[in-house]
């Protein structure tokens, strides 16, 4: 303990990217693309922080963008370049993307997960074909895995309405997605069954004190989707898409559950898929 205040002076940045990029992808399953500044902080904990990140989990699956990268180290392990081991991660003021239809996907992401991620003043883009489709602004999440169970907590605004998400990933392959807005009276909840590529489970939905229920079935083969098995889950995908809109609907009186309901059944036309 007595030289860890003058660690810094000591500490060789360029023997560390190497063994930082193994960790991160071994760890965490994300690739650190690039950065704009490598520095080593002692307070409050030991830690390696990375400005202007660019990461990508295998896949690129999500993409993470700007902000700051802390690595909080162990103790045990501060001074080791070529093997870093750390306990989690602190990604701040970043930007988060990814597609709506790799949502399912997201579990997979979390439970190869080792280590912990904490998230703050950060924004998720959410992208339907590589296109902008909304924005979750000043998220704060944290990611948590342990023996093939993970979570993720997720609190946001969307419209300017406070929104909540929180999803399971259990080792019994029972998942649960929960999304909560409660500014506009709106919570779903999704079961999921996992086997394989193949998901079936139920939601129920409540928009201003109105109820929806939903069975569906979901095969993400190599063959690509069979869309008259995946017609309820295509209802589901745009019935959440819908609902996002959702802070946006509640501000026209005319704008019915009734005709949002409509909307959902018209918009997941299977052949549009």
């Amino acid at each position: 303990l007595s030289i860890y205040p003058i660690i810094p002076k000591f500490y060789d940045y360029n023997k560390s990217i190497s063994g930082i990029k193994k960790a991160l992808i071994t760890q965490n399953n994300l690739n650190l693309n690039s950065f704009s500044e490598i520095k080593y902080n002692i307070f409050p904990t030991p830690r390696i922080k990375l400005k202007q990140i660019n990461l990508s989990s295998d896949g690129d699956l999500i993409q993470v963008n700007k902000g700051e990268l802390n690595i909080i180290l162990n103790f045990s392990n501060i001074l080791n370049y070529k093997k870093i081991k750390y306990n989690k991660l602190l990604i701040d003021g970043s930007f988060f993307s990814f597609e709506v239809d790799d949502l399912l996907n997201i579990s997979s992401f979390i439970r190869e997960n080792k280590r912990n991620i904490k998230i703050k003043k950060s924004n998720l883009i959410l992208l339907q074909d590589n296109k902008f489709f909304l924005e979750i602004k000043d998220i704060a999440s944290k990611f948590k895995t342990k023996h093939n169970y993970g979570s993720i907590n997720l609190s946001g605004f969307l419209s300017e309405q406070k929104i909540f998400i929180k999803y399971i990933i259990n080792s019994t392959k029972n998942d649960q997605f929960i999304l909560n807005i409660p500014g506009v009276d709106t919570m779903v909840k999704v079961f999921l069954k996992r086997n394989n590529n193949t998901y079936n489970g139920s939601a129920n939905i409540e928009v201003m004190n109105n109820y929806l229920q939903l069975d569906f079935d979901y095969n993400n083969d190599e063959f690509g989707p069979d869309e008259q098995q995946n017609a309820s889950f295509n209802i589901l995908r745009q019935t959440l898409i819908d609902l996002s809109l959702v802070p946006e609907i509640a501000k026209y009186k005319n704008i019915t559950f009734k005709k949002l309901v409509k909307k959902i059944i018209l918009d997941a036309d299977i052949n549009k898929w």
